[in-house]
């Protein structure tokens, strides 16, 4: 994102991102977020899952966002969406259909968005960086959308 007007308009967003095990797409959507915003003041951007697991780890999630885009990030704590603070985001995207049912009985996000990402647990490494590709078009697609209706 570059500075100027759209910089403005996505001044102050928040996001929380929400999958099943938060080890895979919502920290690489977390991470793709953060990177496309690091310009801009005043952004909140999170990751949680459903159930969290401490048995599943980030490392293949991690290997892809560095593999296709050099990012370096650093090991994340898991943790639940109801210890995330989900009502506190402007904005809740869940992964897919069955996470976006999760919390929209649980909770009252000011606006659930759901995208259908496949998850690649359990897969092989091209599987998670075809997620991670797919993740990175979906958070343009957003913040682009977010830009537009002036995040408010």
């Amino acid at each position: 994102m570059s500075s100027g007007e759209g910089a403005v308009r996505l001044s102050g967003i928040s996001v929380l991102f929400v999958c099943e095990g938060h080890s895979c797409r919502s920290v690489m959507a977390e991470a793709l977020a953060k990177w496309r915003l690091k310009d801009i003041p005043d952004v909140r951007i999170a990751s949680a899952g459903v159930a969290p697991n401490p048995l599943y780890d980030s490392k293949r999630a991690m290997a892809a966002l560095e593999s296709l885009f050099g990012m370096k990030v650093t090991p994340h704590r898991q943790v639940h969406v109801k210890d995330a603070q989900p009502e506190s985001y402007r904005y809740l995207i869940a992964m897919d259909d069955d996470i976006a049912q999760a919390v929209r009985t649980r909770f009252a996000a000011s606006e659930i968005i759901c995208w259908t990402i496949d998850d690649p647990w359990g897969t092989d490494q091209r599987a998670y960086e075809r997620c991670a590709l797919r993740i990175l078009v979906e958070v343009d697609r957003f913040l682009k959308q977010a830009k537009g209706s002036g995040n408010g």
